[in-house]
């Protein structure tokens, strides 16, 4: 939104960039420590406000968006397979790392 210009935050004040970015659908960060009062826990915006200017650009935006959809992919085969498949698919990679790891142990 910032490279596309949709958000202009240069010479606004926090509050007011605070109030573009819930207004543009952005949501603010909590922490999830239960021990936190919620004012300890609210960090608003800083995850966007904190990043490196070179996350702005265009380059860096064309990666974010194929990454996200790859990311969506992973997503949509993961929803399709059952808690079985996923026990079976992390017990075959235990397993096989187990087998090389016992293998190189009876090597030494």
């Amino acid at each position: 939104m910032l490279i596309d210009e949709k958000i202009e935050i240069r010479n606004k004040t926090n509050m007011q960039i605070q109030t573009l970015l819930k207004d543009a659908g952005f949501y603010p960060m909590l922490e999830t420590d239960k021990t936190k009062t919620l004012s300890e826990k609210y960090h608003g915006y800083d995850y966007l406000l904190s990043m490196d200017i070179l996350s702005l650009t265009r380059e860096n935006l064309i990666y974010r968006k194929r990454d996200c959809s790859q990311k969506q992919q992973e997503l949509q085969q993961l929803i399709q397979l059952t808690p079985k498949d996923l026990w079976n698919n992390d017990l075959d990679e235990f397993l096989g790392a187990w087998d090389v790891s016992y293998r190189h142990s009876t090597l030494i």
